[in-house]
């Protein structure tokens, strides 16, 4: 599998911010995409870009991921999500450790454990399945 990461252009932001608000979590958006201004589309496709990063396998974009090390913060915060379509295919497993190498290598954050990261992990996944 041919996992890349690439800043999500317009319409990959439009799909992301609809799935995310579909699922309803508390902190989702409510207002569907195709009904916010103008200025609003714009900010939050900046905001997209900056934080999020689309996840494509095999050259179609399958969901999004975040990374996010706040030196303020003892933990990373790793958001991510799938595409109805995609789940359950053993794709995010894959994508989270392409995220973690890439986060590492490249960003070259503060020191953390292994352990740390995981268990950090661990705890997303289960309050995503909830």
């Amino acid at each position: 599998m041919n996992i890349h990461l690439s800043i999500p252009d317009e319409a990959e932001v439009k799909a992301i911010y609809e799935a995310y608000r579909i699922v309803a979590e508390p902190d989702s958006p409510v207002i569907c995409y195709k009904d916010l201004n103008q200025a609003d589309r714009e900010k939050i496709v900046r905001g997209y870009q900056r934080f999020f990063r689309s996840a494509n396998c095999d050259g179609q974009t399958v969901g999004w991921i975040t990374v996010i090390d706040r030196e303020s913060d003892p933990d990373v915060n790793l958001g991510f999500g799938l595409f109805p379509e995609f789940r359950g295919r053993g794709l995010m497993a894959q994508i989270i450790r392409h995220s973690i190498f890439t986060f590492y290598v490249y960003r070259q954050p503060r020191a953390l454990s292994t352990t740390q990261l995981f268990i950090t992990l661990q705890q997303s996944s289960t309050n995503l399945s909830q």
